[in-house]
């Protein structure tokens, strides 16, 4: 019988694996109170000397949900520490992962919000999109943990 999400969980349970797959590898990992501004995950490596804070973004493929969305915030923040991960739930199957830089975020998705506003002048919106046929470019950062540093 397949696994059923509801939509509050679906973006708790991309938190719950990434922290899960950090431990699972060697990292000191917590996921943070909902409270916490642009910062889902806080990341150690196991000596404590590499930090690294991690915005999770969670989709599941059996809702046909394609993109991710994001908030202009955290796009904002400075810091070569800050990562986002894209969660692609599948089901019963073990989740994707693309770990990817909030810089390279950023210069990739403001662009094309750019080019939104302007084809959209009367619509104002503070929403960026992360789209799933983006990731043909970002196939370097797909389940590449070792881009946070923390190893």
């Amino acid at each position: 019988m397949p696994i059923r999400f509801q939509n509050n969980i679906t973006g708790a349970t991309g938190e719950y694996y990434v922290a899960a797959e950090l431990s699972r590898r060697g990292a000191i990992a917590t996921i943070t109170l909902k409270n916490t501004p642009n910062a889902d995950v806080l990341a150690a490596s196991a000596e404590g000397k590499v930090s690294v804070i991690v915005q999770v973004k969670t989709r599941r493929t059996d809702r046909g949900t394609r993109d991710w969305p994001l908030s202009s915030a955290p796009l904002k923040r400075e810091g070569r520490k800050f990562f986002y991960i894209f969660v692609t739930l599948k089901g019963e199957d073990p989740p994707d992962y693309y770990i990817v830089p909030r810089s390279v975020v950023a210069k990739h998705v403001e662009p094309n919000h750019q080019a939104w506003r302007s084809a959209n002048k009367k619509r104002r919106s503070n929403l960026r999109v992360f789209k799933q046929h983006d990731l043909l470019q970002f196939e370097k950062y797909h389940n590449n943990w070792a881009v946070l540093g923390l190893w």
